[in-house]
C-alpha cells in the first residue's frame, strides 16, 4: 500500500475530526444548559478533543434545541386561544385606565384581562388547601386537571388518588401531570397504577427522561 496515501488519508481523518471537534464547540456555546457547562465543554473541546469530543456526543448534548420548538409552537397556539378568549370575555373586562402601570405591567405579563365575577379563597395552611382541593375534586362534573410537583403513595395521596380514581370511574375526564424528580419513584408505585387502572391520564413532566440526561451540562 502507498505509504503517502495512507498518510493523506490519516492527515484528512484528523483534519475532519479536529472541525468535528470545533463544531461540537460552537454547539456546546450555543445549546448548552449552563454558561459554566458552555464554558467546559468549548475548552475541552479545543483542548483535548480525542478524549472530549467522544464524551460530549454521549454526555454533552441534549434536546434543548428541540424543547425550544415545541415551546414556540405552544406559544403560538396559546396565542391563538388567547385571542379567542379575549374576544370572548370583552363584557367582564374591568375597565382601567392607562393610568395604572402597575396594572399595565400585569397585563403585559399576563396577555390576559382582569375580569369580575371572581372570587378568592386565602389558604393559610396545609388542612385548608387539601380541604380546598378535596371539595374541588368533588364537585368536578367534566374534567380534571392536577399538577403536582411531588406524588407520593401514603396516606395523603392514597385518598386524594381515591376520589380521582372515583370521578374517572364516574366518567370526568381526569389528567395527573407530576414532576419526575419531585416525585421520584412514584411511577412504580402502587397507587401510579391503580390510577392507571382506573382510567386516569397519568403522566410525568421528563426532566429526567434518558439514562444520560442527568449527566448533562
Amino acid at each position: 500500500m502507498d505509504e503517502s496515501w495512507v498518510s493523506t488519508t490519516i492527515a484528512i481523518a484528523v483534519t475532519l475530526f479536529y472541525l468535528a471537534a470545533i463544531a461540537a464547540a460552537v454547539e456546546a456555546i450555543l445549546q448548552a444548559r449552563t454558561p459554566q457547562g458552555a464554558i467546559a465543554w468549548a475548552i475541552s473541546l479545543l483542548s483535548f478533543s480525542v478524549i472530549a469530543l467522544p464524551l460530549y456526543l454521549i454526555l454533552g448534548r441534549n434536546r434543548f434545541a428541540g424543547y425550544l420548538e415545541k415551546r414556540d409552537h405552544m406559544e403560538r397556539e396559546s396565542q391563538a386561544l388567547i385571542h379567542r378568549t379575549n374576544s370572548n370575555i370583552q363584557e367582564f373586562v374591568v375597565p382601567i385606565g392607562n393610568d395604572s402601570p402597575m396594572y399595565t405591567s400585569l397585563f403585559n405579563l399576563a396577555r390576559m384581562p382582569a375580569t369580575r365575577g371572581n372570587q378568592v379563597d386565602l389558604l393559610i395552611d396545609g388542612d385548608a388547601t387539601f380541604s380546598n382541593i378535596r371539595r374541588g375534586l368533588e364537585t368536578a362534573q367534566h374534567y380534571i386537571l392536577f399538577q403536582f410537583y411531588i406524588m407520593r403513595d401514603d396516606n395523603l395521596g392514597r385518598e386524594l388518588g381515591r376520589i380521582l380514581a372515583d370521578k374517572a370511574r364516574a366518567g370526568v375526564a381526569v389528567y395527573v401531570i407530576y414532576d419526575e424528580i419531585g416525585s421520584r419513584n412514584f411511577q412504580r408505585s402502587r397507587l401510579c397504577k391503580q390510577l392507571h387502572m382506573s382510567g386516569v391520564n397519568v403522566a410525568p413532566f421528563n426532566t429526567t427522561q434518558g439514562g444520560r440526561n442527568r449527566f448533562q451540562l
